[in-house]
């Protein structure tokens, strides 16, 4: 099996539409949560790791590699530190 060096068409190729479109809610909802941070510090940080994210799958295989896991705790930590602000 080949791999496309694209997530967008490898979800294309491998689970057609209906992946691609999964795909798209769930950046989109990834870029909803970064955009409604209160904490201006924390949505700089969730925008900058979105971008991060977009631009990786673009270019490379990023919901498949083993370095996601980076991205997926930065934004958890992230997301941690924006609720934490939210209580204060």
């Amino acid at each position: 099996h080949s791999m496309a060096h694209n997530d967008w068409l490898e979800f294309l190729i491998d689970y057609g539409l209906i992946g691609v479109v999964i795909l798209f809610a769930f950046v989109m909802s990834f870029f909803n949560r970064s955009r409604k941070a209160n904490n201006p510090t924390s949505k700089l940080v969730l925008l900058s790791i979105f971008l991060v994210f977009l631009i990786k799958t673009s270019f490379s295989m990023c919901v498949v590699d083993d370095y996601t896991i980076i991205i997926s705790m930065s934004y958890g930590y992230a997301l941690q530190m924006n609720n934490e602000h939210q209580l204060c």
